[in-house]
């Protein structure tokens, strides 16, 4: 429940203003995160744009989607961009190696990254 009441608050601090909220979903050692119950929330708390990270974001756009919300899913390569790209995401956020932590297996920098997205997606 504290997710619901930091997204209470910051409609509070936006003062009717519109903002988005962040889901990273990251593999973990024990326990994950209870990830459900965040969109859970999300949708309940009428949420109008979420933006996903960390692994394929198949289930919570088509979750997301079907509230009417928009999503926006941070790629670090071009083939994890299409892949969400084809899960239906509205917006695709391309961030090199550079791009303040979050680092890719593939570790392109961003005017690279980006330059091959505006061609390839």
């Amino acid at each position: 429940e504290k997710a619901r009441r930091d997204i209470r608050k910051l409609r509070l601090l936006c003062n009717g203003k519109p903002f988005g909220v962040n889901l990273t979903i990251l593999p973990t050692m024990g326990e994950p995160p209870p990830y459900d119950d965040y969109a859970r929330i999300i949708i309940e708390e009428g949420v109008r744009v979420v933006e996903t990270a960390g692994s394929s974001p198949k289930k919570w756009v088509t979750l997301f989607k079907s509230a009417g919300i928009i999503t926006i899913h941070k790629c670090i390569a071009i083939r994890h961009a299409l892949s969400a790209e084809k899960y239906g995401v509205d917006i695709i956020s391309l961030d090199g190696f550079e791009c303040a932590g979050h680092p890719g297996e593939d570790d392109v920098g961003n005017f690279v990254l980006q330059a091959r997205g505006a061609k390839v997606l």
